[in-house]
């Protein structure tokens, strides 16, 4: 794919910050632990007060095995809870309320049939799409307006809830599908559609347009996973290779680390921080990655690990994920900035 232009041009076409710190912060690696119980666990999202939500679970080839929607907070692993009939759940965004959403189901195969979960106040509530089927739940803004997709059936689209009323965001002109991933403060969702001939495209759903944010011109397929108030989209285009990307002003550039031959931009904050991860043929590595206003930072797994993946960042730029071992499964992350490390005070409700 071609692209707007070159990777050392990243920090220009995202705003570097008008003063750089004096210092520039590492990153310490903290376990978040797991449920009683199971054996592991991981993060995929994380609020400004650093709680992070995911799931914990049993069987590592399988996440919706008997997992457990998850709040990894203040070094505790906290139960967000399975409703009655089902017997899994998973957490995928949180906001600063402390409220979670994610999916819950009855798993008989592994194609589950899932509801919306969202976990508020120690209780689990349920959204469906329009037509009261099942959906997906992936992220949540701070007004509490939640995106995700529709699931079975014929069609699947990019779904926002407001006020938990779900609103179909359509697709591309020339499309039937589409898939809803991120949303900002302003309701703003980003994710995906088809154009026809197999071929997806990252799109944004604004308020009633859909825009297509791929414009190579060439028959691959791209996928938008995180977004900021600003309007900053961030994701992977798939071709002959995966390459993480970072959409603004109608271009699309390149963020694949140098010596990397994998990458993918899975969030950016309102600093424009993005987190994600890469791959590097020659070492073997899986590296979490930190795209920090042209810096780039490799964030290493917790000890006895053998590879990390980024998944989040809030706007205090801490940064959830998990580390990994291949044969052995996964454990949730926290990458905290050490020489910026200050514990918020959250109010307790």
């Amino acid at each position: 794919m071609r692209y707007a232009c070159a990777l050392f041009s990243v920090a220009l076409l995202l705003g570097a910050r008008a003063e750089a710190d004096s210092i520039q912060p590492t990153y310490r690696a903290i376990d978040l632990g797991v449920l009683p119980g199971q054996a592991y666990s991981l993060a995929l999202g994380i609020d400004d007060w650093g709680d992070a939500i995911g799931s914990s679970y049993s069987d590592r080839a399988n996440l919706s095995d008997m997992s457990h929607a998850t709040l990894f907070t203040r070094g505790t692993a906290v139960d967000l809870g399975i409703p009655t009939g089902d017997n899994f759940s998973n957490g995928y965004g949180i906001n600063d309320a402390g409220t979670g959403i994610g999916i819950v189901g009855y798993l008989a195969s592994l194609d589950p049939v899932p509801l919306v979960g969202i976990f508020a106040g120690g209780k689990i509530g349920l959204l469906t799409a329009p037509d009261g089927g099942t959906a997906f739940g992936q992220a949540i803004n701070q007004p509490g307006q939640a995106a995700g997709f529709s699931y079975g059936g014929t069609i699947v689209h990019a779904l926002r809830w407001d006020q938990g009323t779900p609103v179909d965001l359509g697709t591309l002109p020339s499309g039937s599908y589409s898939y809803g991933y991120a949303i900002n403060n302003l309701g703003v969702v980003a994710g995906n559609s088809d154009v026809g001939n197999g071929v997806s495209h990252a799109a944004r759903f604004d308020h009633g347009t859909v825009t297509d944010l791929d414009s190579s011109g060439v028959s691959e397929s791209s996928g938008a996973e995180g977004i900021n108030d600003a309007g900053l989209v961030v994701g992977q285009v798939q071709g002959a290779t995966y390459h993480a990307f970072v959409y603004q002003a109608g271009a699309m550039t390149d963020l694949t680390p140098p010596g990397a031959g994998y990458s993918d931009a899975a969030a950016i904050n309102n600093q424009n921080q993005i987190v994600g991860q890469a791959y590097y043929p020659a070492s073997g590595l899986t590296r979490a990655v930190l795209w920090d206003n042209g810096r780039i930072v490799l964030l290493d797994p917790l000890p006895g690990y053998d590879y990390s993946v980024a998944t989040a960042i809030n706007d205090r730029g801490w940064i959830a994920g998990f580390s990994g071992v291949s044969t052995a499964g996964m454990r949730a992350t926290l990458w905290v900035p050490e020489n910026r490390f200050s514990l918020p005070t959250k109010p307790r409700m």
